[in-house]
């Protein structure tokens, strides 16, 4: 049901986000979430988090790299414009006069029951002998079954979130979410594990 948003307005604005770290090993890549075009010139929306290149978020990237990897095999680099951590939300700036197919971006509340999509390039797989990155592309869907107030990480302050009753990978952060149009009104931030198996979660 989701097909045509995908294949027309979504899939050809959605790029794959690689951090790059310089250290004394030389130059490290990994792959680290996804972004999407917010306006023609080169302007990609993804996740405060994605801009750093460890889990733990203290580790800043020092330059990035985006592609659209089930689209084309052209790479280009980026920078960082501008980060919020308590929205989770930073821009990049593709360099050069790279033009970009934006979403567009719904101003208003997406209520409960509507259903939803989300594409994002997650799971990647790293070759140490070729020194390559794969990355998937995957799309989940569902429905939103709570909008809420809630602070993303510890000491941020709330922001309105979406709860939906799907899945989404690691790697996914910073993915559009959107409706059967291709209008977007929200991004992947993170995946809530409910249920650890033995019922304590």
């Amino acid at each position: 049901m989701f097909a045509d948003a995908i294949k027309s307005p979504v899939r050809p604005a959605t790029w794959a986000v690689f951090g790059i770290k310089q250290d004394v090993m030389g130059s490290r890549i990994a792959h680290r979430g996804t972004a999407f075009a917010v306006v023609r010139e080169g302007h990609l929306l993804t996740c405060w988090h994605v801009t750093y290149f460890d889990s733990d978020f203290k580790v800043e990237c020092d330059s990035f790299i985006v592609a659209q990897p089930d689209l084309s095999t052209a790479q280009f680099a980026a920078t960082l414009v501008q980060k919020e951590r308590d929205r989770d939300v930073a821009l990049l700036k593709i360099a050069g006069n790279v033009p970009t197919k934006p979403l567009f971006l719904l101003d208003e509340a997406v209520p409960i029951g509507r259903s939803c999509c989300a594409l994002g390039h997650p799971l990647s797989i790293t070759d140490a002998t070729t020194q390559s990155v794969r990355v998937f592309t995957r799309a989940s869907a569902g429905i939103v079954s709570m909008p809420y107030n809630g602070a993303r990480f510890p000491d941020s302050r709330p922001i309105q979130l979406y709860e939906l009753d799907f899945f989404t990978h690691g790697g996914s952060s910073g993915g559009p979410v959107f409706l059967r149009s291709g209008d977007v009104y929200a991004f992947v931030s993170g995946s809530q594990i409910v249920d650890d198996v033995t019922g304590n979660k």
